[in-house]
Formats: C-alpha cells, sequence, structure tokens
C-alpha cells in the first residue's frame, strides 16, 4: 500500500511540473517540502502541513490521518444545502464518511465565508482540539528512559525577539523524567527576560495549544517575531501584554493592528 507520502507526492505532480515548482508556488523551501515527503508528514508542523494543504485544496486532518482528501466539494457551491452532504475522497481508506448535519453545514458556511486569516485561526484551533480529542481515547503509554523532543532553534526569544523565518529543529534526548507530560515540542531560550523561571540557554518544554489562560506562559509570535513571555490580559480595559519575569524589561503592550499568534503553553524547561 503507497504512503501517504507517496501519494501526496502523486497529488502533486497531478498538478505541477516538479516538487521545486510546487515549492516555489508554497514560497516554501524546497529542503522543507522534501523533508516533509521524504520523512513523514506527521514529523512536519501544523503550519506547513496546513500550507500545503491550502495549495492543493486538500483536508488538514485527512492529510495528518495518512489520507489524501480533497475539501474542495465539502459544502458545494453557496446555496446549495445538498452539496453539504458530498466530501470526495480521492485516495484512502475507502470508507464512507457520514452525511453532514445542517448544524455541521451552518459551520462550513460561515467558514467560507471567513477572509484568509479567519480561516486559519479557524484551522488552528480545530487541528488542536481534534488531535487532543484523540490523545484523551488513547490508552495510557509507559514512558522510555530516555525521549525524543523536537526542538526548535529560533522559534522563541526571551529577550528583544527573534525574527520568525522558516523554523529549523534538532531531535535531541531528554530523560524521560525531566520532560513534563504533555509535552508536544521544545524551544532554545535566547535571553534573560523570563529570568530566574526560565533561565537564559535552556530549553523550554511546550505544550501546542492556540489558546492560553492570562497569567500563564507561552511562546508567541508577534508580527513575526517570537518570544517566550508571560500573557497577560486585562479585560476591564481591553488590553494585552507579554510581560517579562525579568523586572529590567517592560511589558510588550499588543496593539489592535499587531498580529499575535500563540504556539503553546510553557510547561519547564531542561538543558541538552
Amino acid at each position: 500500500m503507497k504512503s501517504v507520502e507517496h501519494r501526496l507526492k502523486e497529488c502533486i505532480l497531478s498538478r505541477y511540473k516538479s516538487i521545486r515548482e510546487f515549492s516555489g508556488v508554497l514560497g516554501m523551501p524546497y529542503s522543507t517540502l522534501d523533508t516533509v515527503l521524504k520523512r513523514g508528514v506527521d514529523k512536519a508542523g501544523v503550519s506547513t502541513v496546513r500550507q500545503i494543504c491550502r495549495a492543493l485544496n486538500l483536508s488538514v486532518d485527512a492529510l495528518m490521518d495518512g489520507r489524501i482528501a480533497d475539501t474542495s466539494d465539502i459544502c458545494g457551491e453557496a446555496g446549495d444545502a445538498s452539496a453539504g452532504n458530498n466530501f470526495k475522497i480521492i485516495q484512502g481508506s475507502g470508507a464512507t464518511p457520514a452525511a453532514l448535519s445542517g448544524h455541521e453545514q451552518g459551520h462550513i458556511k460561515k467558514y467560507r465565508a471567513c477572509d484568509r486569516r479567519g480561516k486559519e485561526m479557524v484551522d488552528v484551533v480545530l487541528d488542536y482540539e481534534y488531535h487532543r480529542t484523540n490523545r484523551l481515547s488513547e490508552p495510557p503509554r509507559s514512558r522510555p528512559a530516555m525521549m525524543d523532543v523536537k526542538v526548535y532553534y529560533d522559534a522563541a526569544s526571551a529577550g528583544a525577539g527573534n525574527y520568525l523565518s522558516e523554523p529549523s529543529y534538532e531531535i535531541v534526548q531528554f530523560p524521560a523524567g525531566e520532560v513534563p507530560s504533555n509535552t508536544d515540542f521544545g524551544v532554545h531560550i535566547r535571553g534573560d527576560s523570563m529570568e530566574p523561571e526560565i533561565p537564559d540557554g535552556c530549553v523550554a518544554f511546550v505544550q501546542y495549544c492556540p489558546v492560553i489562560e492570562s497569567g500563564e506562559i507561552g511562546v508567541f509570535s508577534l508580527d513575526e517575531n517570537g518570544y517566550c513571555k508571560k500573557l497577560v490580559v486585562d479585560y476591564d480595559a481591553h488590553a494585552i501584554s507579554l510581560v517579562s519575569l525579568n523586572p529590567a524589561y517592560g511589558p510588550i503592550v499588543i496593539h489592535p493592528e499587531a498580529t499575535l499568534y500563540t504556539f503553546g503553553r510553557v510547561l519547564g524547561y531542561g538543558y541538552c
């Protein structure tokens, strides 16, 4: 049986002359796309998978589940309620999907009415909740003596901020007892603004989630710069700030025109 990566490559080549041409259309480095096809979709970042799926009009959830599913028929043309029952499986398990309820069709129509940023935000939350729900149904697994953690080099700064270009990472082994439960990835911390709780030079262990509570420490992208800060929300003043624990650094006030994304919640730290 062909792997999902092989079928994804076939899907790309059915529409483009080469993988390199498709990477150019995406604006994604060829090496990144090649790594996804060779090392596996499940090892790729969510944003990378979403970018590929958006260009090919594929379902992110289906691809992460090992299937290639076209979303173009998910709701049909506007105003055609009966088309909401269509979900075209191009290549996959062969299972017949259940018909969409009226409530589900309503969600799809709202999604289609969103602009690009709105759809991206819905995708992030939906991906997170989908995988969280799947994890809840999995039986508990015994932890090995050592754990592999994907650690990003430039995804966070505990200082002035690092520019978020195409993130590079390495797979690092940590003693299992040092890695908090629910850790999804790690980031190298460069800067002392979160000391003493998160020291300069450590690796912060992060649980991926698109929303965290006020008062929690997280990893953020603010206007394409990465930060590790405490989120503070003043609900009365309708104000949001990223706050340092080191008093030498002032808070970063989030202005209405700024673009802020949450990568996840910091659970702890370690050293590699």
